[in-house]
């Protein structure tokens, strides 16, 4: 089974195509949820009120909705180019988005690990993203991590600007 770590992204899009160009078998489509904590006295940032707990529960539940929106968003990609996949979502305390992706390959014993990286300008561009270098660094399993696709040039040869 490969997992594919899936975050809605064009890279996470790019991601589940090379998975599902070069590899066989089913997948998992990964998505991590990072649910912001709570604090004692929050107040909401567009009015002030102070949120109480009927609140938080409404933010959790949209939330969570929108993470199993991306979920399956994510594994109807993958079926559509020809893995068969299923969505999940796991959520990820304090905000360790390469944990959870490890930890959820070995519960599930996945083969393999398939993600995307956001890269950046210039040399960035090369370079894994933290939570593909974290996931590379500290997973026992294959890892690929598929690199974005490269930003058109904006200048031509001998030009000045």
């Amino acid at each position: 089974m490969i997992l594919i770590a899936y975050d809605g992204s064009k890279h996470g899009r790019r991601a589940i195509e090379v998975a599902a160009e070069r590899l066989a078998g089913p997948a998992i489509v990964l998505h991590v949820l990072c649910a912001a904590p709570r604090a004692p006295l929050a107040t909401d940032a567009m009015t002030g009120a102070l949120l109480d707990e009927e609140a938080y529960d409404a933010r959790d539940r949209q939330v969570r909705k929108e993470a199993d929106r991306v979920a399956a968003e994510g594994a109807q990609l993958a079926r559509q180019a020809g893995l068969e996949a299923e969505p999940l979502v796991v959520e990820s305390p304090g905000h360790r988005v390469w944990r959870t992706i490890v930890e959820t390959a070995d519960e599930r014993d996945a083969t393999m690990i398939v993600l995307g990286h956001r890269g950046g300008p210039g040399l960035r561009t090369s370079l894994p993203g933290s939570v593909s270098r974290a996931v590379v660094a500290h997973c026992e399993r294959p890892v690929v991590v598929v690199p974005c696709e490269r930003e058109p040039r904006r200048y031509r040869r001998g030009s000045t600007v």
